[in-house]
């Protein structure tokens, strides 16, 4: 299989949104464009307190916001 007809794909895992994909490193933006799949996922990514006391729901919306925004 050459390196054209090749399927590239792409594994994201956000932990913030970039406004711009111009604020994207021009490396992150080459892989980007050269997918011919993308997976996002946004973990959660609750404090110390509130992960011990199992306090997540708070992060879990975050993360959901983050992922929409992907």
């Amino acid at each position: 299989m050459d390196e054209a007809s090749e399927s590239r794909r792409l594994l994201i895992a956000t932990g913030a949104v970039a406004a711009d994909a111009a604020q994207l490193p021009g490396l992150v933006r080459e892989l980007i464009e050269s997918a011919s799949d993308i997976l996002v996922i946004s973990p959660i990514l609750p404090g110390r307190l509130h992960w011990l006391v199992s306090d997540t729901d708070r992060a879990r919306y975050e993360a959901d916001e983050r992922l929409e925004s992907v």
